[in-house]
């Protein structure tokens, strides 16, 4: 402080977190050395050491600290080189771990440290240090972590950004190369419990839960400290000390404190959300949830990190290049692969331990790393689909049995009368965190199953959708071109989404759904109708219909007999935006999906259905529309006609209705992400000391 204080200029320190924080606590005091000092700048600290471990290393190689005209504790590659120059002689070179396996073991420690929790630099503008991960051992330069704690320290870092080789690294990177030395130093508590039983007190200010693990631990370093500082024959037994024991010692010492950092998940980044049961490419309707999902996420939390779970990895992975989003592959063989090892992790939690990352396949890591899971399935245990329970299943058995809390936002379940099904929902709410139900029909059928605290009911998350939120390209040029040409003619424009689910379902009972779109089709022609027939599920390269109608519009265009110059067929990849701007513009739609309903609904589009679900009617029930829903049982062409004519008489009035409801529609839906804000404040925030010193 006398240095600093007598210092006529600007400076900047570096200096331990402890100094730091001291340094802080003066300049709050003194204006005149706040002003002084422009920047402060922590490196990262398990302990510091008494000058004895650094004269013990002197005499083990043959000399006293007098006899040294420079002493470098670590130059070179990792773990480095220890140099020590005597007057009279040549450079000595040992390996620097002939000092810090002593350091590690605590002996000599300045008992300062025993009560400090500090190892990043709390107060600092801009924290240093090491990463110790075996990925970095590999490199010939060892990277500098520089984690920028301030506005200070934002602007010194962009001073310096122009000289320096960098690159960004998740909080979760920064923890993990600090693991042992960060969880030793951190748990004062631990310290402070094993000190009672040494005649030793140690002031504890965090109070954090301990283990009998933690205690070993603790115990073991005070215990050196102690040892050290107190017998005045320590330092020449440690001098004397075979190498060889002292390694046995560290090693098993690090053993004790890496089986530590595995056995809870310690530093995990709990601002990794993962998302699993919708994709990005494929069905629009999934990608709209997923979409606002993350939009209304990264509104509340800017700086999460999304990892999205996608049966169309590949696919996703190359529509998307947001730098805060990561597609790891949720194929039904991944899921499989990805139980066992989460079943493992179970038995070796219950046992007070865990199964290391590096065995875990990768979206089994990503998803223990994650705060939550959030299953956003569009539909999942319903009878009639026995055949997706087990993904209905492994979708969220993984997370459970690592321990990461499943909630199931809204999507439609049941009914649950079989005993496969029932079986299953049984299982899966009596883990889940929380289901929100998205309508009335679902609540009812999961009522039965699932614990009433567990359940709320919330409307389907694309009604939160917004244009900004869109993740992939636009894919929309062509289908621009088109709303820009119906919009230079006045005559109406109805639109229709077809659906290869409804096609396959009538298909098993006998009926042709492209006969009955076609017929469909050439009626309102007649009528005088422009008519748009529009993919909402759409997939390029292959003629498969698993989330993919382009097949069915194909299909259409070979029935048709009418003059297609006032039928538009699009038969290219679009987006949710470019669909919305379509339904803008157009007076009706007759739907067979439910998301290309759920955006009719929110622009005020008058809509009939033509479905195969009750998740379809329990949506328009809540904009007063239940009546104008025709299920797969009652798909006739005399009815669709009926309910198309009342339909188009009545546009005005039902898009006065629309709007009426609209509002209280995207409050339900946004209550999900409301509980949601709280459930993930609650998990990420840090308990830190409270600092009365």
């Amino acid at each position: 402080m006398p240095l600093i204080q007598d210092y006529d200029g600007k400076l900047a320190i570096v200096a331990l977190p402890c100094d730091v924080t001291y340094l802080r606590r003066r300049m709050s005091k003194d204006a005149a050395l706040a002003k002084k000092i422009v920047g402060i700048l922590a490196l990262f600290c398990g302990h510091n050491s008494l000058p004895e471990l650094t004269e013990i290393t002197c005499a083990r190689h043959g000399f006293s600290w007098a006899d040294l005209d420079d002493f470098t504790y670590r130059t070179g590659s990792w773990r480095g080189t220890l140099t020590m120059l005597p007057k009279n002689g040549s450079a000595v070179q040992i390996p620097t771990r002939q000092f810090t396996h002593f350091q590690n073991l605590h002996y000599f420690s300045e008992k300062k440290c025993l009560s400090c929790f500090d190892h990043f630099g709390y107060d600092a503008d801009i924290s240093l240090g090491d990463s110790w991960t075996m990925g970095e051992k590999r490199g010939d330069v060892k990277p500098t972590i520089c984690v920028v704690r301030t506005a200070v320290g934002e602007h010194l870092f962009d001073v310096a950004r122009q000289g320096l080789e960098w690159y960004s690294v998740r909080p979760e990177h920064v923890l993990s190369g600090n693991s042992r030395g960060m969880l030793y130093h951190y748990n004062v508590s631990a310290r402070s419990a094993a000190a009672r039983g040494l005649n030793y007190s140690i002031n504890d200010r965090l109070h954090v839960p301990i283990s009998f693990l933690d205690k070993l631990i603790a115990r073991w370093g005070v215990s050196n400290v102690l040892w050290t500082t107190r017998d005045l024959s320590a330092k020449e037994a440690l001098t004397k000390k075979p190498f060889w024991k002292i390694k046995a010692q560290v090693y098993f010492f690090k053993a004790l404190q890496e089986l530590n950092s595995y056995r809870s998940n310690f530093y995990g980044d709990n601002c990794m959300i993962s998302i699993i049961g919708a994709t990005l490419t494929g069905n629009q309707g999934a990608a709209a949830m997923l979409e606002t999902t993350i939009g209304e996420v990264s509104k509340r939390f800017p700086d999460a990190q999304f990892i999205i779970h996608s049966y169309f990895p590949d696919e996703d992975r190359k529509a998307c290049s947001s730098p805060n989003i990561k597609v790891v592959d949720a194929r039904p063989k991944a899921l499989v692969l990805s139980a066992l090892p989460a079943l493992l992790d179970r038995c070796f939690r219950w046992l007070g331990f865990r199964v290391p990352n590096f065995l875990m396949p990768q979206s089994l890591r990503e998803i223990r790393s994650s705060a939550v899971l959030l299953d956003i399935s569009g539909i999942s245990l319903a009878d009639g689909r026995e055949k997706f329970l087990p993904f209905n299943l492994l979708c969220n058995w993984p997370a459970m049995l690592v321990g990461t809390p499943v909630v199931k936002l809204a999507q439609a379940m049941g009914p649950m009368e079989s005993f496969a099904t029932r079986s299953v929902a049984r299982f899966l709410f009596r883990h889940v965190h929380h289901v929100f139900a998205r309508g009335k029909t679902t609540r009812k059928h999961i009522s039965v199953h699932a614990p009433i605290d567990k359940t709320t009911v919330a409307a389907d998350i694309a009604f939160l959708y917004r244009e900004d939120y869109a993740l992939i390209p636009d894919w929309s040029e062509k289908l621009d071109c088109l709303i820009e040409k119906l919009s230079i003619d006045e005559r109406p424009t109805i639109a229709i989404s077809v659906s290869s689910v409804v096609a396959g379902i009538l298909a098993k009972s006998g009926k042709s759904y492209i006969d009955a779109m076609a017929d469909l089709v050439e009626q309102l022609n007649r009528d005088g109708y422009r008519i748009v027939v529009f993919p909402n599920a759409c997939r390029t390269g292959t003629s498969s219909t698993r989330n993919n109608d382009i097949p069915i519009i194909e299909g259409l265009r070979e029935k048709l007999s009418v003059d297609l110059s006032d039928v538009h067929l699009v038969t290219h990849v679009v987006n949710t935006a470019a669909i919305r701007r379509l339904l803008t513009r157009a007076d009706a739609l007759i739907s067979s999906r439910f998301h290309a309903m759920v955006a009719a609904l929110s622009l005020g589009t008058p809509t009939l259905v033509l479905g195969w679900s009750h998740k379809y009617e329990e949506v328009m029930e809540m904009f007063g529309g239940e009546s104008r829903f025709i299920g797969t049982d009652n798909m006739s062409y005399d009815a669709i006609s009926e309910a198309v004519a009342e339909l188009l008489e009545h546009r005005d009035a039902i898009k006065t209705t629309y709007a009426k409801h609209c509002r209280e529609v995207e409050k339900l839906s946004s209550s999900q992400f409301e509980w949601l804000n709280d459930f993930l404040h609650a998990k990420i925030t840090t308990a830190l000391p409270n600092d009365t010193a």
